[in-house]
């Protein structure tokens, strides 16, 4: 349930179902018309399966903000978000300068263990010669893609290197959805949860039980900014660790005819937990909007941060016979507290046009106990923190520089990252073989916030860093607050 996904067919009442079959032969039988005289009278030949897949495209595109047509390939690449793994040779790709290098690899994957660093020079890619004028990261992509099982490149360390040929075997490698797990003053665990996905309860519980069973903390922070959201049960079952009563209602769904399926704790946690802060911004949907809601309602944990997204509609994949899928909008999420953190849905983007859905959020007030809550407005924070995570323009130009510096230099770096001055070592070598001999007034005027974020990116490359990126954390204002409120 991708907030929620299930395979099923619809399921409509009894004494709904004559209305239904003659509504859809009515709709099944003008389209069947419309398509008709596309195919014969239409002044120009038409192909007739890109023709109909655009037709529900666009009539699926304008029912709501959510639903959506699938064709196979969309398919699978949903099914790999979620999944918690995919196909792949364990590295990135990135063009700088007209050049093809290797951005990324991924510890003992499969590019690793054949040698593959970080700065190699990538010429050719499963035997196509790259084109350094013609060069687009989708096509680097569609080349690494033509062989499922095998990808072979021709790279070098440098210019003047020799090109080597390397085989790599594709194989299945983890889809992290759980990340940057650091302890703060040896008390409290922050963790980030990026998506919900299969494996995402999995990566939970084993940093769980890394720190509060292993190492007894007793404090948590759960970072849910800019979490879009994911599959429902992930979220139910993490709420299942975290909430101590048992049978408690933690949330329910409400399809068209009133069909409620409700979702209760258990009320045996594995893990001690005390005192929960949790962060969220206007990206936070779905999936992590419920679990903030809950933890809200149910009086759990200390929500930080900025107003949610607003979305608490379940989405279903219904497969069609030639391998697409309709992902309908199919039932709303109600929380302990009865709201529906719903908002109303938005003009179309493409028009002045409303969606043909009829959906009119309700914005009124409801109670639980002494607190009272607002309908249709996503989640409220209990204490509101300006959200500084999102980076600007700006910020995201400093990453990219210090992102294609590291890759570039990726030799000369390494060495350099584990001397005892590292930090003041790889400063200066920026300083003089970049920053100094471009002089461009956007690199020298944000000098030390580019050197800053180069540490960064080296400490998360070369060593865990536990200490910086600690201090880095402690930096947010968000992650400020939870440890303010925690403490």
């Amino acid at each position: 349930m991708y907030a929620g996904y299930k395979m099923q067919l619809p399921k409509v009442q009894n004494t709904d179902i004559s209305k239904t079959v003659s509504q859809n032969f009515a709709l099944k039988q003008k389209l069947d018309e419309v398509l008709a005289y596309l195919q014969t009278k239409y002044v120009d030949s038409l192909d007739a399966e890109t023709t109909s897949d655009f037709i529900i495209q666009q009539m699926v595109f304008a029912l709501d903000p959510y639903s959506e047509y699938l064709d196979h390939k969309e398919l699978s690449n949903l099914h790999d978000q979620f999944d918690g793994i995919y196909q792949g040779a364990g590295l990135s790709f990135k063009i700088i300068d007209s050049t093809t290098y290797v951005s990324e690899v991924i510890l003992e994957g499969p590019a690793d263990q054949s040698g593959i660093e970080i700065g190699d020079l990538v010429s050719e890619i499963n035997n196509i010669k790259l084109d350094s004028e013609h060069l687009y990261i989708d096509s680097i992509i569609q080349y690494a893609s033509l062989n499922p099982e095998k990808l072979i490149l021709k790279v070098s360390k440098n210019r003047e290197d020799n090109l080597k040929e390397v085989s790599i075997d594709k194989t299945d490698l983890p889809n992290k959805t759980v990340s940057n797990v650091f302890s703060i003053d040896g008390k409290i665990l922050y963790l980030k949860i990026e998506k919900f996905g299969e494996t995402t309860y999995k990566e939970f519980m084993e940093e769980l039980e890394r720190y509060i069973f292993k190492k007894s903390y007793r404090k948590l922070i759960i970072d849910l900014r800019s979490n879009s959201g994911g599959i429902l049960g992930a979220a139910a079952d993490i709420l299942n660790q975290l909430v101590k009563e048992r049978n408690s209602e933690l949330f329910k769904t409400v399809d068209r005819f009133k069909q409620v399926r409700s979702y209760k704790s258990t009320g045996k946690p594995f893990f001690q937990i005390d005192d929960i802060a949790v962060l969220i911004n206007d990206e936070t949907a779905s999936a992590s909007e419920v679990v903030a809601g809950v933890l809200q309602d149910l009086s759990r944990a200390t929500i930080i941060g900025t107003n949610s997204f607003g979305k608490a509609t379940v989405l279903e994949l219904f497969p069609l016979s030639d391998g697409s899928s309709l992902e309908l909008a199919n039932a709303r999420i109600f929380l302990p507290s009865g709201r529906c953190i719903q908002k109303p849905y938005d003009l179309r983007p493409d028009s002045s046009l409303r969606w043909l859905s009829p959906y009119l959020a309700d914005t009124g007030f409801v109670a639980l106990g002494n607190k009272h809550y607002i309908n249709g407005h996503g989640i409220l924070p209990d204490i509101y923190v300006e959200d500084v995570s999102k980076p600007t323009h700006e910020d995201l130009k400093i990453r990219d520089l210090a992102d294609n510096f590291i890759i570039q230099h990726y030799q000369d770096l390494k060495p350099l990252s584990t001397k005892k001055n590292a930090e003041s070592l790889i400063s200066t070598y920026a300083l003089k073989n970049w920053i100094n001999i471009i002089k461009d007034p956007f690199i020298l005027k944000n000098k030390e916030a580019i050197l800053q974020q180069i540490h960064l990116q080296i400490v998360k490359l070369f060593y865990s860093g536990q200490e910086e990126m600690t201090q880095h954390l402690k930096d947010d204002p968000m992650i400020s607050k939870a440890l303010e409120v925690l403490k």
